[in-house]
């Protein structure tokens, strides 16, 4: 369907009047808020902001729900803090705007705004009338030419630790619109994708982060309470980086861990989210044994994501069953000479053979790191999980916030614990069902 064309006159002065309306509401709504219910401003926030290091990022297409203030006061008094134009009807700007709601309407607007990024958030320098335009019209994104102003040693607000663990990796990353409520996501993210393929790592983990956003967007859910990266982290911690997947099979799991269950969502509990944990304990164990027995250097690696709660110290324990010399490395064991390791499953669940795979033991190679043999996988059967979990359990954006752990292990069918036969010797396979029939 061709975009409507406002040749009216009149038709675009209502539509400044109805932003205009959605304005005034807004300053009501927020009048007594930090900010008076007006736009951000960044030279107040930070009062030293032209003595802070810059660097450039060049033109991006950002989140425009990112794009939440303006760096110089002067702006300020013309928008709400939504962006909507507050200036009277017959102003010079409302002309302007409507102008330019006209341009949008017929060819889209394609000159990139000027701005200045600030703890994952985009203050604007030039182009305030094109972001307010395009929010009018409820546009994904807004393409700016944006520096990025570096965070001195004193800012150590949540927002800033997790924008600082982003800049540790390189000043200069594009943050694509990712970002996680809690220190601790992008890491295990970076280091999941790092596994995948240590010389592209960027680019693995962000074509995966938007390839999952558009289809989490696609499906309605990009107004849940959590941001889309912590979404994105959750859904990683139950079928691994959706890496290789397609958008039909990346529906069906996101529809599928939405509806009811979010498997340690975010490195801390929002409030306004459930966690739900089965029983991983025996299984932990189990792979902690093999991995102690396979170990050749007594250096194992706990890949970020493959279990969650405090499995891994039932890894350890099992480890230490089979090789009383072994240290255990992770969430990034890179560097450590690691020649076995518990590697969460990162092709959107899909194992060789079976399917919701979510974790696997692997032989490694030392000193490089890559993948020699596999010696187990684990794999999640959902619909033992919802037959087995009680109706009555909340949902998972309802109130609350105390993880539910549902006792369902190998025992139930929900785990499911897949051998490599032929490397396991005869004393092993007798261990793994000793260790399967214990109580706990």
């Amino acid at each position: 369907m061709p975009p409507r064309v406002y040749s009216n006159i009149m038709d675009v002065v209502d539509i400044y009047r109805a932003m205009r309306r959605r304005a005034t509401r807004y300053v009501s709504e927020h009048g007594e808020d930090e900010w008076g219910g007006t736009l951000p401003v960044l030279e107040v926030i930070l009062p030293n902001l032209n003595e802070l290091s810059t660097v450039t990022l060049g033109v991006i297409d950002v989140p425009i729900k990112r794009v939440c203030g303006t760096v110089a006061a002067g702006r300020s008094p013309a928008f709400a803090g939504n962006f909507s134009p507050i200036l009277p009807d017959d102003s010079e700007f409302a002309k302007k705007w409507e102008k330019l709601f006209t341009i949008h309407e017929s060819e889209g607007i394609h000159d990139a705004c000027i701005g200045l990024e600030y703890l994952g958030k985009y203050y604007i320098i030039e182009g305030h009338k094109r972001v307010s335009v395009l929010k009018s019209v409820k546009a994904p994104s807004v393409l700016i030419d944006v520096r990025r102003v570096i965070p001195d040693d004193s800012a150590d607000s949540p927002d800033a630790r997790v924008y600082k663990e982003f800049l540790s990796v390189d000043t200069r990353i594009s943050l694509r619109g990712m970002w996680f409520s809690a220190y601790g996501g992008f890491t295990e993210l970076y280091g999941a994708a790092k596994r995948i393929d240590a010389h592209n790592t960027e680019d693995v983990l962000f074509d995966a982060f938007y390839t999952f956003r558009m289809v989490y967007h696609d499906l309605g859910l990009g107004s849940q309470p959590a941001t889309t990266g912590d979404a994105f982290l959750a859904f990683s911690r139950v079928y691994g980086l959706p890496h290789n997947i397609s958008r039909e099979e990346l529906s069906r799991n996101i529809q599928t861990l939405e509806k009811r269950f979010s498997f340690i969502y975010s490195p801390q509990p929002l409030k306004t989210m459930h966690t739900f944990y089965g029983k991983y304990r025996r299984t932990s164990l189990i792979l902690g044994a093999l991995a102690g027995s396979f170990s050749q250097t007594g250096r194992i690696g706990w890949g970020a994501g493959a279990f969650g709660g405090d499995t891994p110290d039932y890894f350890i324990e099992g480890a230490k069953m089979t090789n009383t010399n072994i240290n255990v490395f992770g969430p990034d064991f890179t560097g450590h000479d690691a020649d076995v390791a518990l590697l969460p499953y990162s092709d959107g669940g899909r194992g060789p053979g079976f399917p919701g795979v979510f974790a696997r033991l692997a032989g490694l190679t030392v000193p490089h790191g890559y993948i020699s043999e596999y010696y187990a996988a684990v794999s999640r059967d959902f619909g033992a999980f919802y037959a087995s979990a009680d109706p009555s359990l909340p949902d998972l954006y309802s109130a609350g916030s105390q993880p539910e752990h549902l006792e369902l292990g190998l025992d139930t069918g929900f785990l499911r614990l897949h051998l490599n036969m032929p490397v396991l010797s005869p004393q092993t396979l007798k261990l793994v069902e000793i260790l399967k029939t214990a109580n706990g």
